[in-house]
């Protein structure tokens, strides 16, 4: 009995023992274990809060939690789930939110895998929350029943704002779309899935926006390869289309009809527009043959896809359009009558080929930077072709040429190459060969440098070390003012050798160069020689055969000279030449900085430096002047011929605007020995009307070197032609001058006046013609009470050998031509 007892205590505290073990298993280790066998079986780890699991003795398991979440990726409120653990099945899910990160999810759990379409279970979800790069989901009132399944909600994607409606079938084998919509404008019916992965679905729309399809399927390619796609070579989709298209594993078909498609081109933003355009799809192929408008032009395009859906799609397209006048979308070009242009296209394997080809008629041209195509009394082409391989894009070729009855006689042929870089494709090379001379006007941008001749050359231009290498020879064209016979350009690696002969305004030059062969915004030139002979520099610039304007159209670049030699054999501006001129100096910011050595000038020296600046055509110059003749350059600058004799020295500070055609200038000279050789010469008026001559008043031949040697300074300021503020002094031992006033060049018009100083008792016992020269002065110059009006003026009157008290003053209004002597003179003595 004690060990019936005994035995009896024992089972029984095993039983409550095993009993308390299974619950504590059920309520600890169970829960434990399902979220476990989750996380290594689907990849999703979970935690829960509140998590109760309740086993029914049919085995069934029921599942409640207030939240399950995995990460940052899940997150469920409310679920409640049951399953049957014989049939290990879920037998349905109810949630009222369910949120999924799609970004964080795919990455987790990237792995394969299917289902059974007859075990999915019964849902009921409240709302769903799916994020993503790609799109975002709201879906509300989910629910299935194993064999139907509703839902509605929205979509959103980077361009795309859509509310959807669907009823799925699930048949056990297959997957049918009852309907799903859209919208109102879209809708998709037909078998979506079944077991071996078979569709057969139609997906039909009315008036759907061109430009929200076309932003749909850009992001859908992005997705799939990054690269760019051939739709981003145009941008502002419009219009509308109609589709109607049947989707099966052999292929897609049906048509597409879009109506008033419009866009523009990348380059350039030309329009196209399509009034109405069909795309046939037919299994694997995709055509179209639609008429339109490209920049108002009429435009025919073609469009022909194979093998579509595999990795051997082909795309071929082309376009025909004749351009006109009014064809004004590329910038800087200018159609004249008529241009035929075409492009066609070919994609495969990611790789583009484009041809472009464009044909002009006798009589049409292009015009593009002021520079003609040339050659208009014929028929031409341009052809280009192009290969694009990724980053890559090939000018397989290129080729200006002429078509003479059906056959093509090459002008000008080449290749190159442009690699993308930061979006941008960035060109390379490009290399140009001539078959024979070409008209310069067919290099396009070359033409606003130079202006009409010819060019022969095999050149290879290296745009990333901006270097170009070859041979080339241009004939007959002009820069400028200049006219080029002959121009040959020798480049290698590191200089380019250029030596050009011709014409500038009728006189030969010579120009040799030694350049860097490194293009940039400044163009380096080691050492430039130019020869002219003869420069002539004309009032006005009128040049025959409109050289100005060719000159005013060519385009000026940053040229930076180090070591500039200019020799002019002659230059001639009016009376003035001046011969065997040397300019030496370097030329920088437009800025040509020289110095003149010294050369041979009115039988002195004359030596300058200054500056010329070629942006505005003005310079600034500083001339020095020793020993020259006084008369010979009177003479040559003036016009003054025998109004001065002597040695003289001379600084002339030189500013000039509009190439020469105006001049401002100051200038200070001092004259050795020097006398005014007219001045003795020159008449007044008596009141008896008699003309009397200075020489006659005075006992000294005013005409004579010896009686008149003093030593002249003086100053002026030149206003083109006029001479401005004359200020001349004249001393000698009994008599001083000064001398102010203005002087026209070209009228030879004189404005002065002068006033003397001399000693009154030197000329006491001297008669001339038996009359006392005193009683002459007193009788001829009349004066008059005016010493403190002029006492400015005579106070610059050079010293004289006499005591102040001997002194006597007089002042001389002289007014008319110089060289002629048709003076008007007034003579006043000043007390």
């Amino acid at each position: 009995m004690k060990t019936f007892k005994t035995i009896l205590i024992y089972f029984l505290s095993a039983f409550f023992i095993s009993s308390l073990l299974l619950y504590l298993v059920l309520i600890f280790i169970v829960p434990e274990y399902l979220e476990d066998n989750i996380c290594s079986v689907t990849g999703i780890c979970t935690e829960t809060e509140n998590l109760k699991i309740k086993i029914t003795p049919a085995l069934g398991v029921k599942l409640d939690a207030d939240i399950v979440k995995s990460g940052a990726s899940i997150y469920v409120e409310k679920i409640h789930a049951s399953a049957d653990i014989k049939k290990l099945a879920v037998q349905s899910i109810n949630a009222d939110y369910i949120f999924i990160d799609g970004n964080k999810f795919a990455h987790k759990n990237s792995s394969n895998s299917s289902f059974n379409l007859n075990k999915i279970p019964e849902i009921n979800i409240k709302r769903l929350e799916y994020i993503s790069k790609s799109i975002n989901l709201n879906i509300q009132d989910i629910s299935y029943d194993g064999h139907l399944a509703k839902f509605k909600g929205e979509a959103k994607t980077k361009f795309l704002h859509n509310k959807f409606l669907g009823t799925l079938e699930n048949t056990g084998s297959s997957v049918f779309a009852q309907s799903i919509k859209f919208g109102s404008a879209l809708s998709i019916t037909g078998k979506l899935t079944d077991k071996k992965g078979n569709y057969d679905f139609h997906v039909t729309g009315r008036n759907l926006p061109v430009n929200q399809i076309e932003k749909a399927l850009l992001v859908y390619q992005k997705s799939q390869d990054p690269a760019k796609k051939f739709i981003e070579n145009f941008i502002n989709y419009g219009g509308r289309i109609d589709v109607d298209l049947n989707f099966k594993n052999s292929g897609v078909y049906g048509i597409c009809t879009a109506k008033k498609l419009s866009a523009n081109a990348v380059w350039f933003n030309i329009p196209l527009y399509f009034e109405k355009a069909v795309f046939n799809f037919k299994g694997k192929t995709v055509t179209s043959d639609a008429d339109g408008l490209l920049g108002g032009e009429k435009v025919n395009h073609i469009l022909n896809i194979t093998h579509l859906g595999t990795s051997e799609k082909e795309v071929y397209g082309e376009l025909n359009t004749t351009l006109h006048g009014n064809f004004k979308y590329i910038p800087d070009l200018t159609i004249l009558n008529s241009a035929d242009a075409k492009i066609v296209y070919k994609i495969k394997h990611k790789k583009i080929d484009v041809l472009y080809l464009v044909k002009l008629k006798e009589g049409s041209d292009l015009l593009y930077k002021k520079a003609y195509l040339g050659l208009r009394d014929k028929q031409r082409r341009f052809l280009l072709k192009t290969y694009k391989d990724g980053n890559k894009l090939y000018i397989t070729n290129y080729d200006y040429s002429l078509i003479q009855n059906d056959s093509i006689k090459n002008i000008l042929t080449g290749n190159g190459l442009l690699i993308k870089q930061n979006d941008h494709m960035k060109p390379q090379f490009l290399t140009c060969k001539t078959n024979g001379f070409a008209p310069v006007s067919v290099t396009g941008s070359f033409g606003e440098y130079v202006d009409g001749g010819e060019f022969n050359g095999d050149l290879k231009y290296d745009f990333v070390k901006n270097q170009i290498f070859g041979k080339f020879e241009l004939i007959n064209t002009r820069f400028k003012n200049f006219f080029v016979s002959r121009a040959k350009i020798i480049s290698e690696k590191e200089k380019i050798y250029i030596k050009a002969d011709g014409t500038y305004e009728s006189e030969n030059f010579f120009c040799d160069i030694d350049a860097s062969n490194k293009f940039s915004k400044n163009i380096i030139i080691y050492k430039m020689n130019m020869f002219l002979n003869e420069l002539i520099i004309r009032k006005s610039q009128n040049f025959s055969s409109g050289h100005t304007d060719i000159a005013s159209k060519i385009k000026d670049n940053d040229i930076n000279i180090e070591n500039w030699e200019v020799r002019i054999g002659k230059i001639k501006k009016d009376r003035i030449v001046i011969k065997n001129i040397e300019l030496n100096g370097s030329l920088k910011d437009n800025t040509f900085r020289f110095s003149m050595p010294e050369l041979k000038f009115a039988n002195g020296t004359l030596t300058a430096s200054g500056r010329y600046n070629f942006a505005d055509a003005s310079s600034c110059i500083d001339f020095a002047a020793k020993n020259i003749d006084s008369n010979t350059a009177a003479d040559m600058l003036f016009n003054l011929p025998e109004q001065v004799n002597g040695t003289a020295d001379a600084i002339l500070h030189l500013n000039t605007a509009k190439n020469l055609q105006e001049i401002k200038a100051c200038a200070c000279f001092q004259i050795k020995e020097g006398f005014l050789p007219q001045l003795g010469s020159t008449e007044f008026m008596l009141k008896n009307s008699k003309k009397i001559k200075i020489a006659d008043l005075t006992n000294a031949d005013l005409t004579s070197k010896k009686a008149l040697q003093s030593n002249i300074k003086g100053s002026f300021y030149v206003d083109n032609s006029k001479l401005k503020d004359i200020n001349l002094t004249s001393q000698q031992k009994f008599l001083s001058l000064f001398i102010e006033g203005d002087y026209d060049i070209e009228q030879q018009f004189a404005d002065l006046s002068l006033y003397g100083k001399y000693n009154k008792e030197a000329p006491k016992g001297i008669k001339i013609l038996f009359i006392p020269l005193n009683w002459i002065l007193n009788i001829v110059f009349r004066s008059e009470s005016t010493m403190d009006l002029y006492k400015d003026k005579l106070e610059k009157i050079p010293s004289i050998e006499s005591d102040a008290s001997k002194n006597a003053y007089f002042r001389v209004k002289l007014s008319g031509d110089l060289n002629n002597g048709n003076i008007d003179v007034e003579l006043k003595g000043i007390k």
